[in-house]
């Protein structure tokens, strides 16, 4: 089943990116997509601008572009074992961290690991306890490439919080690329069990890997992963999945 949808995408305003909004809406549509969600980092290191929020907040995207509706998304940085994300403790205003300011004017938020946390040497119990925060955050969408956080965690209790909390978790085909894959087949098991929604993003900086998920759709394959769980089959399938996270998050309150 083809993937209509891809939740992971970057453009120049992130480091090692390039393209525009333009490029990446056109080379969508090259594949046969849907929907794209672009998710600039929003990060002290992995954007161009050191105040990364502001410059999200200005990116101006429209609903649609050459037919491909184009959701407006960050991929925000955790920082610290406690489950913080990034610009959490810098104000925006007298009522507001940056980082708040930011998540009400998304649609798609990311968390995920990339140099912090610290120096990546949390325990089994922290990064656990870690991601379980973030999956029960009620404006965090998506839990991006948790096995790069470089220490194991109870994944069982992820997988489970995720279904509970109706937070996706990604299955990351750059990801798949490197030298995660049983992790991942691990974690996409779990999903199965429980009825954990996964998206799948090709985490494409550069245009031409947009909509590119051959090593995913390999694995999905492998472990015969239901395709009513992968939220961004379709992009009415992930307007739908968004509707039903945004309630379930509502309802944890």
């Amino acid at each position: 089943m083809p993937i209509k949808c891809d939740t992971h995408l970057h453009t120049q305003l992130s480091v090692h990116a390039v393209g525009t909004v333009q490029d990446l809406a056109l080379a969508a549509k090259n594949q046969g997509l849907e929907a794209i969600v672009v998710t600039d980092h929003c990060s002290l290191q992995m954007c161009h601008f050191e105040q990364s929020v502001d410059v999200l907040l200005a990116q101006q995207l429209p609903r649609f572009i050459e037919g491909v509706r184009i959701f407006k998304g960050a991929e925000i940085d955790i920082v610290d074992y406690k489950g913080h994300l990034c610009f959490y403790n810098i104000p925006y205003d007298a009522e507001q961290s940056a980082l708040d300011r930011l998540l009400e004017n998304l649609e798609v938020a990311i968390a995920s690991p990339h140099y912090p946390p610290e120096d990546r040497q949390g325990s089994y119990e922290e990064v656990t306890e870690m991601f379980l925060r973030l999956i029960a955050h009620p404006k965090v969408t998506i839990l991006g490439h948790p096995e790069r956080i470089g220490t194991d965690y109870d994944m069982t209790a992820v997988a489970l919080a995720a279904a509970q909390n109706g937070t996706f978790l990604e299955c990351n085909n750059v990801s798949l690329q490197r030298n995660y894959r049983d992790k991942i087949k691990k974690m996409l098991q779990l999903c199965k069990l429980f009825g954990t929604y996964i998206v799948v993003g090709s985490d494409s900086h550069d245009p031409q890997y947009v909509g590119r998920f051959s090593e995913a759709y390999q694995l999905l394959h492998e472990v015969d992963f239901p395709e009513e769980l992968i939220a961004n089959r379709t992009r009415a399938a992930f307007e739908k999945a968004l509707a039903r996270q945004k309630q379930s998050k509502a309802a944890k309150k």
